[in-house]
């Protein structure tokens, strides 16, 4: 995976790509289009995404030796799905808002109740929509606020260069965890 500027209708734009070959040819994938390149300058994500990209590039670094022979595994085991799913919710913060509901779906799939797991996935998938909705770097500023309006934060502070998320944005968040307007919280 790279990132890749990526120019259309005139406007540069930021994107994580991942190549792959199929047969004799490579073909790139976008994972994910982080937004305007030149609002990610003016805000200071950009060098904070790249910054966080030449992190997990070392980590790729080591993966991919393994895989081309490079390094040998001294030990090795694998993980299921569950675990890797997990693995993606406690990196990115969303376990801290989810954990009921992630629980709840373990013990439905343990039982084999696929009703009732169904209907979680239904609970879990507006909560994702929301906090990875563009632009991606404010995916934390948005569980920040889910756990204030569950009452698990007194309040949600956002450090430079992020900015406090616009109002309507909360209110997406409180709909997506399915929490009545309050009406004290009016500013």
């Amino acid at each position: 995976m790279y990132f890749r500027k990526k120019t259309s209708g005139g406007r540069a734009y930021l994107q994580i790509v991942e190549s792959r070959r199929q047969g004799a040819q490579v073909r790139q994938q976008v994972i994910a289009t982080l937004g305007r390149v030149e609002e990610l300058r003016e805000s200071g994500q950009l060098e904070r995404l790249l910054r966080s990209g030449a992190r997990f590039a070392a980590k790729a670094i080591v993966v991919d030796a393994v895989a081309d022979g490079a390094v040998t595994a001294s030990a090795a085991r694998r993980i299921g799905p569950a675990l890797v799913f997990e693995r993606l919710w406690e990196e990115t913060g969303c376990r801290a808002v989810i954990a009921d509901l992630q629980a709840q779906l373990f013990r439905a799939m343990q039982a084999g109740d696929l009703k009732t797991a169904q209907g979680i996935n239904d609970r879990i998938y507006p909560l994702a929509k929301v906090f990875y909705a563009d632009p991606w770097a404010d995916m934390h500023n948005r569980m920040k606020e889910a756990l204030v309006l569950l009452g698990k934060l007194p309040r949600a502070v956002v450090r430079p260069p992020l900015v406090k998320i616009e109002r309507a944005e909360i209110e997406r968040i409180r709909e997506a965890l399915g929490l009545q307007e309050n009406p004290t919280s009016r500013g």
